[in-house]
């Protein structure tokens, strides 16, 4: 299989990548692979000429392909010129998939780069580094993948190096080679080569570790693309040995020795595309599996291990790389620039004009100026294609459902986007730019004062997964809805926009999932995560607890009544009564949460028991409590933090 046979149906559409050394060979290979699948191609090439021919070449190929060359060409031996590349496409909202294949094998000639480092290592290490990072900004809004050539050369960087300890941070960078010296045991020219390779091959896997962390859904991968007939693997690069070790261990039967370009593309177009490959963020692939990093010749590691795997290793690494290169790495777009949309909206508004982002919803404003405050958050969210969508879709919705009650306008909010209700937070909740529909509803009399609770009841009771069994019909009917599951974690700090309550004891984290229809009426399963624990200064405590978040936009606060702990009973179950309030209005809500989908007989009466204990003398009667429809797939609340 070649790289133009892998995923030939996927559909790349409006999908942007990047692919350096696309001129020839492996780089060529994935570029016109991409373009097939109909995703635009940007072209990372040294030479004027050769990016042309390039194009041109794909286009024949692949008729109607969309290739782009950008305005800077793109020079690894030259830290200035790869930042120049990278700022001329800062046109391209956001980058979808980065290839990084452009390498050095030799430097012959010796040659120093104006920047003071060997060639060969400057194009493998630092130079690629300094493009990821300059474009991360941009592939972090697609939520974009980057894959590293890398190469199994690897396994030798101290031996084609002839620099026992070549890995160590303080022997970093390499220096030139003098002379024209063959490296020992397997007679290729001495070259920095392995020794960019691993180092890439570190920093991709701290990368992706970074990016895992940080939520940002940037996954990152190494290949090695076996060992390929291209102009690497020129007669003056080899040797009998060489060959043999290579042919043993970087080919698959029946694939042949060296194998084809379009074969050696595979891996690394699979990675580009495959649906299915987060979990192996930051993982070394070979002919599409993951592989592992081993057998290299360092006796300082000891036999067979690979120097740098630690994480001590990688923060150093990467802080020495940040000093090399600390005169080309600020941001691409400037504090100054990133003003400009915020200014503009700004003179909009003096003109009487209303932002696009805003439209068609201009006719509802009631506080321009508030809007403006949201500026920060408009970028953010129009900055990021999924959000930007969202955004757009919501606002056509709410113009659409102006004067329907407070529940149908919700579906405008549904299915869930954390930029786009960060955005509709402050636009709702903080600064009143737009109108927020008043619940209607009439609801029961607020009784948290009478309700006494359960005393015995202790945070850590509830530590775990629950369902949602029953509501009371006259509360607030949220807590009918299908599907309600809930789990509750011990507390941790949740990002904005929920505040950090003053005092943190005693508190849990809940995340609750269950099923809400969107405009449409189509059912979609919605996640968020929300703090529980005791009111302010513990009163009331431990049997008073608030609940307190921000969904779809809007901030609330529950003050909730354990009416009854039964969790160390047989059949454990909660029996929560609660008052609640967001700019919508003020609500009540009563529900019982048990261990299983469904309430046995047994459960029901004890229940029922509980309710009439308690003022509830309307639990047996016909539609007063709804049974929630657990039905669905039996799925765990996820525990990601989904604000």
């Amino acid at each position: 299989m070649t790289s133009m046979e892998v995923y030939a149906d996927m559909d790349l559409t409006g999908k942007v990548a990047v692919v350096t050394g696309a001129d020839s060979g492996i780089g060529l290979e994935v570029a016109t692979a991409l373009a097939a699948r109909k995703a635009t191609v940007v072209l990372a090439i040294r030479k004027a000429e050769e990016a042309t021919n390039t194009s041109d070449y794909i286009k024949k190929v692949v008729p109607g392909a969309d290739v782009v060359i950008p305005s800077e060409l793109f020079d690894l031996s030259s830290f200035a010129q790869v930042r120049a590349y990278a700022k001329s496409l800062q046109s391209f909202e956001k980058i979808d998939i980065l290839v990084n294949d452009a390498a050095v094998d030799t430097n012959p000639h010796k040659i120093v780069t104006k920047d003071g480092f060997e060639l060969a290592f400057q194009a493998d290490y630092p130079s690629q580094w300094l493009l990821t990072e300059l474009l991360l900004p941009q592939v972090r809004k697609a939520k974009g993948r980057i894959v590293q050539l890398v190469s199994k050369a690897y396994r030798l960087a101290c031996v084609q190096s002839k620099r026992w300890h070549c890995m160590d941070l303080d022997r970093l960078p390499p220096p030139v080679i003098e002379g024209n010296q063959t490296a020992p045991v397997i007679g290729t020219p001495v070259t920095n080569y392995g020794i960019g390779r691993l180092l890439m091959i570190r920093y991709t896997e701290d990368l992706a570790e970074k990016e895992k962390k940080l939520g940002s859904g940037v996954t990152v991968f190494n290949v090695n693309p076996g060992f390929v007939k291209t102009k690497m693997a020129k007669a003056d690069n080899l040797s009998p040995f060489f060959e043999k070790l290579a042919c043993e261990t970087e080919t698959r039967p029946g694939s042949g020795c060296p194998v084809s370009a379009g074969q050696g593309a595979l891996t690394p177009t699979f990675l580009a595309m495959s649906p299915d490959i987060a979990q192996d963020s930051g993982k070394f692939f070979e002919w599409c599996a993951p592989a592992n990093v081993q057998q290299c010749m360092d006796e300082a590691w000891g036999p067979a291990i690979c120097p740098g795997f630690t994480q001590k290793y990688k923060d150093g690494l990467f802080e020495l790389t940040s000093k090399w290169l600390a005169n080309f790495t600020a941001p691409l777009v400037s504090a100054e620039e990133k003003t400009v949309a915020q200014l503009d909206d700004a003179a909009l508004v003096a003109k009487g004009r209303c932002p696009d982002w805003l439209q068609p919803m201009c006719d509802k404003i009631k506080n321009v100026e508030g809007c403006l405050k949201c500026s920060s958050d408009v970028a953010k969210c129009i900055g990021d294609s999924a959000c930007k969508q969202s955004l757009t879709n919501a606002m056509k919705c709410m113009a659409k459902m102006s004067g329907k009650t407070a529940n149908e306008q919700l579906t405008c909010f549904v299915p869930i986007n954390t930029l786009r209700d960060n955005l509709f937070f402050c636009l709702l909740d903080k600064n009143d730019c737009l109108p927020i529909s008043k619940d209607s509803t009439k609801y029961p009399t607020c009784k948290d004062d009478e309700m006494v609770g359960d005393s015995n009841f202790d945070p850590k009771h509830i530590i775990g997964h629950w369902w949602k069994l029953r509501a009371w019909n006259k509360g607030e009917l949220y807590e009918c809805r299908d599907c309600g599951q809930v789990t509750f974690r011990p507390y941790e700090k949740l990002p904005y926009p929920t505040a950090e309550p003053e005092d943190t004891r005693d508190y849990n984290i809940i995340a609750s999932t269950w099923l809400e229809k969107d405009s449409e009426g189509k059912e979609v399963s919605v996640n968020e995560t929300s703090l529980f624990g005791p009111r302010p200064g513990h009163k009331g405590y431990p049997n008073k607890q608030n609940h307190r978040g921000v969904m779809y936009g809007l901030s609330y606060l529950e003050n909730f009544t354990i009416v009854h702990d039964g969790t160390g009973e047989r059949e454990p179950f909660i029996f929560l009564y609660g008052c609640g309030s967001t700019k919508q209005g003020r609500y009540v809500t009563a529900f019982v949460m048990g261990k299983e989908p469904t309430a046995s007989v047994t459960l029901n009466t004890r229940i029922s028991q509980i309710a009439a204990q308690n003022g509830f003398d309307d639990y047996e009667t016909p539609g007063a409590w709804c049974v929630v429809d657990n039905s669905c797939p039996v799925a765990q609340p996820s525990t990601q933090l989904i604000i």
